[in-house]
């Protein structure tokens, strides 16, 4: 994987996180469905954030900094127990 490709996942998890919370405001039953495959795709791209950073090493840093920023702020995410698991690792 690139470096261009995470940061497009980054863009990607931003969006939803914001999605998620918008969304959240209407009724729960409409919503189930939707907010658990964003709430999977959020948990894989943090899981896939760890990969590229072991794997990239040193070239991953320009993408720490973003990468933090994010983890950090999804670990208040009251939506899901599940995005604050990943987001901590």
């Amino acid at each position: 994987m690139s470096p261009s490709r995470s940061k497009t996942t980054l863009t990607e998890v931003l969006d939803l996180n914001e999605e998620s919370e918008r969304s959240a405001q209407g009724t729960t039953a409409s919503i189930a469905n939707v907010q658990s495959g964003e709430m999977s795709e959020k948990i894989l791209a943090f899981d896939n954030l760890a990969v590229y950073a072991y794997s990239l090493t040193e070239h991953f840093e320009p993408y720490l900094a973003p990468c933090m920023e994010l983890s950090l702020e999804s670990l208040t995410f009251t939506q899901s127990e599940d995005v604050r698991e990943a987001a901590a690792l």
